[in-house]
């Protein structure tokens, strides 16, 4: 769970989503019907007590505002993070949440809508169905899973959600996840404001951006880049490759990994972790590198933050960027660059370049 501070509510509240289902946890192929870990929880962090909820009722259309809301199509189970956003006024209180389930869906939790910041007046829509190509997956078949939350890149027009699919619990390449074709996401959110709506986007009104790996060969198609048109983009990862884990945006890149299993010789006597792969993209561009990380296997999510170093050893402390798993950056030089906890500093290229500008009262 995640602490937050909320306006509609005066203790801080614990955030996460519902957990995984055991249904799906051990079948290699079509999931189960889930029966647990459909839901949102927002509870009090001091008491326990439940402050907000929203679950799966049985019904088959979408949710409305209520405690808890009303008429929930939520089938899937959520075992990701929930991702919590300052969206209104940068003040320090969450009023915005966004969350994925194991059905490939994205939604939206609006804390401070236009009615009202209390827990009755919160807002639920859905923002894409994912899963499946047209979004409605057909029966028996295998939706992309998301495990990870995702990350939001706010713009003045509309908020970017970033999000990567795979199923992680089945990487191998026995398993019939294999054949599943995962993509990494990024979905305009054009509500910008207090209220989302059920916007229901699906991978048919996203432009496909699959890029080419750093030496201008195609990963599994070309096409062109994306030229801000649509609802968003996607690129298609390779054959059995999956994301493994939570994407994070820093200094105008975002940064994730992926694993796909590797077949091996029988006569082998090396483990076979996989192929694992660092991955850095614009996240409003589409366009992006990947490096292969040595030793396979699948890489924790990035970290990146600031850290005070003694460069000149002096005693004088600079404060300096660093980030951990943060591979993709064909201009990274040493070691570290091929291993999925490899630690750098943070390529920072936005320009520094500084306009002044002037003002003066005129007196008597």
């Amino acid at each position: 769970p995640k602490v937050a501070f909320i306006k509609g509510h005066s203790n801080p509240v614990l955030i996460f989503g519902a957990g995984y289902d055991a249904a799906a946890e051990d079948i290699d192929g079509p999931p189960a019907v889930s029966t647990m870990g459909r839901g949102i929880f927002v509870v009090d962090a001091f008491t326990g007590d439940i402050v907000w909820k929203v679950t799966n009722n049985g019904d088959t259309t979408l949710c409305a505002a209520g405690t808890p809301p009303a008429n929930c199509k939520m089938t899937y189970s959520m075992p990701a993070d929930i991702t919590l956003i300052d969206r209104k006024g940068n003040d320090g209180y969450i009023d915005r949440l966004y969350a994925v389930d194991m059905g490939g869906n994205i939604w939206r939790v609006d804390l401070e809508p236009t009615a009202g910041n209390t827990p009755d007046k919160w807002l639920l829509t859905h923002l894409a169905a994912l899963g499946c190509n047209t979004g409605s997956c057909a029966a028996g078949t295998t939706p992309r899973k998301f495990f990870f939350g995702p990350d939001i890149v706010a713009t003045p027009y509309y908020d970017a959600v970033l999000v990567g699919s795979g199923d992680r619990e089945h990487p191998l390449l026995t398993h019939q996840s294999y054949t599943d074709a995962n993509r990494f996401y990024m979905v305009k959110d054009s509500n910008i404001g207090n209220n989302g709506s059920d916007l229901s986007r699906t991978e048919t009104s996203l432009k496909d951006v699959t890029p080419k790996d750093v030496s201008g060969n195609a990963i599994c198609a070309t096409t062109a880049a994306y030229d801000g048109t649509v609802n968003g983009y996607y690129f298609k990862l390779c054959a059995g490759e999956k994301v493994v884990n939570a994407p994070l945006t820093v200094a105008g890149w975002t940064y994730f990994g992926t694993n796909a299993p590797a077949s091996t010789s029988s006569a082998s006597c090396s483990a076979n972790l996989g192929i694992a792969k660092g991955y850095r993209v614009r996240p409003l561009g589409g366009n992006s590198d990947s490096v292969i990380y040595d030793g396979g296997g699948l890489p924790p999510s990035a970290v990146a933050g600031l850290v005070e170093v003694d460069i000149d050893g002096d005693g004088d402390m600079e404060v300096s960027t660093f980030c951990i798993g943060c591979g993709g950056s064909p201009d990274c030089v040493g070691a570290d660059c091929e291993a999925a906890i490899g630690g750098g500093k943070v390529q920072i290229d936005v320009s520094t370049k500084r306009n002044r500008s002037y003002w003066y009262i005129e007196g008597k």
